[in-house]
């Protein structure tokens, strides 16, 4: 797919357009690709892009699945699954199927998991409708809004989940197979980067709009009961969140600029030092058998 030269502002097109970064004039820096820079190396951004690695593949896996799935449900009323007769993949016959919808640009789906989500967005529906202070979550915007930018040489872009009208607010909906339980989420939150996606797309929504907008995560449990949680960061975190983004796009200008040349981990020696819990735990040890 060719880039094709586009001006700054909020798009409205395919996931499949977004996740190749067909829109920028040269390739582009994303939420994610400055978590890896952050949490892994420049490396491994470099290879993880579509523009910049020639041999990039897209990773399939059937947990995004079940999230793509519910997600077009739940925020475009869209069914873009095709549900697959089989208890599993194992048979010769299942994975034929799947491969053939995947290489048509299908979201192939068993029908135990179409059935869990059908299930999981009736039940985000009405647990959102009755939540005290976020009833208008997935209303009143548009879904899948796509927002490039330029700062300063370098192109930049995000896919928001969904875009409130007067662009004052930001949903961000995540499935997760554990506990969505805010205290277990926030465990889960820090771990993933979404601190960086979520200072991200407010820089996104400031850069087109120039508003200031708030970010809610909906949090839902693919489990039964599918419960959900609605997480927003406090000031401090959001300050932080804001300071890694700052970091993630000065790397990322060096690497792009060729002032640094996408390295990889550290080449010298490191050393492990050991941390609060494990000194604690020996201790313990030594305390108990001495």
């Amino acid at each position: 797919m060719e880039a094709r030269v586009a001006t700054p502002g909020v798009y409205d097109i395919s996931d499949a357009e977004y996740h190749a970064d067909a829109l920028c004039p040269v390739p582009s820096l994303s939420a994610s690709v400055a978590n890896l820079i952050l949490t892994n190396s420049p490396r491994h951004c470099w290879t993880s892009h579509p523009r910049l690695n020639p041999a990039f593949e897209r990773t399939e896996a059937e947990h995004f699945d079940i999230g793509t799935t519910a997600h077009a449900l739940l925020l475009q009323g869209v069914d873009v699954a095709t549900v697959i007769e089989y208890d599993d993949w194992r048979t010769k016959a299942a994975k034929e199927q799947r491969d053939l919808v995947r290489a048509s640009g299908g979201v192939p789906i068993l029908r135990k998991h179409y059935d869990r989500v059908l299930a999981m967005v009736s039940s985000a529906r009405d647990q959102i409708s009755t939540h005290l202070d976020s009833a208008d979550m997935f209303t009143c915007g548009l879904p899948e809004q796509t927002i490039i930018w330029e700062e300063d040489g370098i192109w930049l872009r995000a896919r928001l989940d969904w875009l409130h009208a007067g662009s004052k607010m930001i949903d961000d909906y995540k499935t997760t197979g554990v506990s969505a339980h805010p205290d277990a989420f926030t465990r889960t939150l820090y771990g993933n980067g979404y601190d960086i996606q979520e200072a991200f797309y407010r820089r996104a929504v400031l850069s087109a709009t120039g508003t200031e907008a708030r970010f809610r995560f909906c949090v839902q449990e693919t489990a039964p009961p599918h419960c959900l949680t609605v997480v927003e960061l406090d000031p401090a975190s959001k300050a932080v969140g804001d300071r890694k983004v700052e970091e993630a796009i000065r790397i990322w200008r060096k690497c792009m600029n060729g002032t640094l040349p996408w390295p990889a981990y550290p080449n010298r020696t490191c050393y492990a030092v050991m941390p609060p819990w494990a000194e604690a735990q020996w201790l313990a040890y030594e305390e108990f058998h001495s």
